[in-house]
């Protein structure tokens, strides 16, 4: 009997027990402000899975990691995938090389000073996880965003497949365990209801100037550099 491969997330991103796996890299990516109505929304989201009979079966990310991603940057773990490593270093070169290179750069590059984006549901990335689904505002501030990321793949020589439709999101948790059919049931009709919820709140994520981090896992972005 062939045996089921374990969620994707399970041993590359969090252990079976929910605690974060190494995964380290860098990114440029905007905080939630802990203040604002978005950060709030997210947490009760993520309090209705948590009480779901399936909570124990996903790990939840820590309030104080919730950060929408503008550009990822490189993780340590993945190298070999095209456009995931910049072109002008070595394959081999240590992440810590590749941030001081990046950082150099960034330093003398122009930002926005933030961007206005608008909740329109949950991103189910199964069987990854779960995230909310971010747009920009309007026309002018996707071609701001959208602008402001090709900027960022030419500089550091980076351009993954899905760069011209990258989707915008703010992740709330990763599976690390199959859920059963009654269990798939719940979580089909609980993200459908919050889904909704959102689309009806009309939220806008009203995030700051883009943040330069480095992460060792998934539930930490140490930010070295506001730019811009």
């Amino acid at each position: 009997m062939t045996a089921i491969p374990p969620p994707p997330s399970l041993g590359t991103k969090f252990h079976a027990d929910g605690s974060p796996a190494a995964f380290a890299g860098n990114t440029v990516i905007c905080h939630l402000d802990p203040a604002g109505d978005a950060f709030g929304q997210m947490a009760m989201i993520q309090d209705a899975f948590r009480e779901a009979s399936f909570g124990a079966k996903l790990a939840l990310l820590p309030p104080s990691s919730f950060h929408m991603t503008v550009f990822e940057g490189v993780c340590d773990t993945v190298r070999d995938r095209p456009g995931h490593w910049p072109d002008d270093l070595a394959g081999n070169a240590p992440c810590a090389e590749v941030t001081r290179h990046f950082a150099r750069k960034l330093a003398a590059m122009p930002a926005p000073s933030g961007f206005t984006m608008r909740a329109v549901g949950l991103e189910t990335s199964w069987p990854h996880g779960c995230a909310v689904r971010l747009e920009p505002l309007d026309g002018a501030e996707n071609r701001r965003i959208r602008d402001y990321r090709d900027a960022l793949s030419e500089t550091l020589r980076l351009r993954h497949a899905d760069h011209d439709g990258y989707r915008f999101h703010s992740t709330l948790f990763y599976l690390i365990d199959w859920l059963s059919p009654a269990e798939q049931a719940e979580y089909t009709a609980l993200s459908g209801q919050l889904a909704r919820n959102i689309g009806d709140a009309a939220l806008l994520f009203e995030l700051g100037r883009p943040e330069f981090c480095t992460f060792d896992d998934l539930t930490r972005f140490e930010r070295l550099a506001y730019l811009g």
